[in-house]
């Protein structure tokens, strides 16, 4: 009658530190994954697209006037050196006819 009783504790020990084994395993496993990212509710939501809007109309007309200018000047560079390209072109076919 020992013998079985033992043998059953040893089955439920053995059973026992299996589903130990696992939980901690188990544990150690999800504590070691990235936490979900965060949801925003609706308010939430709301007041991130409204401060948004607000920045974005902020720095559009700064942006806008930025690549005006930057367009207008690369474009007068660009302008001015195929300019000087074309005369340097023109003054060399001179220089042969006139040889």
């Amino acid at each position: 009658h020992t013998s079985a009783s033992q043998f059953y504790l040893k089955i439920f020990l053995d059973q026992s530190f299996f589903f130990v084994f696992i939980g901690w395993i188990s544990q150690f496993t999800v504590s070691c994954s990235e936490p979900p990212p965060p949801s925003l509710r609706y308010e939430d939501r709301e007041v991130v697209d409204s401060l948004f809007n607000v920045e974005y109309d902020k720095l559009k007309v700064s942006l806008d006037s930025i690549c005006t200018h930057i367009k207008t000047t690369t474009l007068q560079t660009a302008v001015d050196s195929i300019l000087l390209v074309r005369l340097k072109e023109i003054a060399k076919q001179k220089s042969r006819y006139q040889q």
